[in-house]
């Protein structure tokens, strides 16, 4: 991790302006994004220092009564891009 120079979370989300959180290993990122009841793929940037070596949980929730965020398949994916 020591070179990783950038990175981003990439998730296809239905309703992703249902959701109230979304961020890595515990700490928030964003409060939503996407589209409301539709279809929409977004790349979120991360802060390289929230990455950690080996396991990083990836994660969404929402307090709603109604329709919450949908990630769908094949779910949250972490990029990262190091420098040479």
């Amino acid at each position: 991790l020591s070179h990783a120079a950038e990175a981003r979370m990439v998730m296809t989300t239905w309703n992703g302006l249902g959701a109230d959180e979304i961020g890595i290993n515990g700490h928030r990122i964003v409060d939503r994004i996407g589209k409301d009841h539709d279809l929409s793929h977004d790349a979120i940037a991360v802060p390289v220092a929230l990455i950690r070596e080996g396991v990083n949980t990836l994660y969404t929730s929402s307090e709603t009564l109604h329709h919450g965020i949908e990630v769908q398949w094949p779910g949250i994916a972490l990029l990262v891009r190091y420098s040479a």
